[in-house]
């Protein structure tokens, strides 16, 4: 994750317990709500690892935000993706 640069230390302590933590019911919603109530609001983009692939994420852009802070996309964006992009050679995921 760019070495952590750019990132406060309420930031990656909410990234670890995101991306570390087992999951768990609610587990969404606490990342979210730390997120909101510390008002982290990185500046990216960032270098971070994902299903083993290396990806540019901005944190504050919508479409970056579940991957950046879950380490997965949201159910209604995969839909989304899969229905636009059938096969994984047609879309740059």
């Amino acid at each position: 994750m760019n070495g952590g640069s750019g990132l406060t230390l309420p930031a990656r302590a909410v990234l670890a317990y995101s991306l570390y933590t087992p999951e768990h019911r609610g587990k969404w919603r606490i990342v979210d709500r730390l997120v909101n109530a510390l008002d982290l609001r990185p500046k990216g983009p960032f270098v971070v690892q994902r299903g083993g692939r290396k990806w540019a994420l901005s944190p504050q852009d919508y479409s970056n935000y579940d991957l950046f802070w879950f380490g997965e996309r949201s159910v209604g964006t995969s839909i989304i993706l899969s229905v636009f992009c059938p096969t994984k050679r047609r879309c740059s995921m």
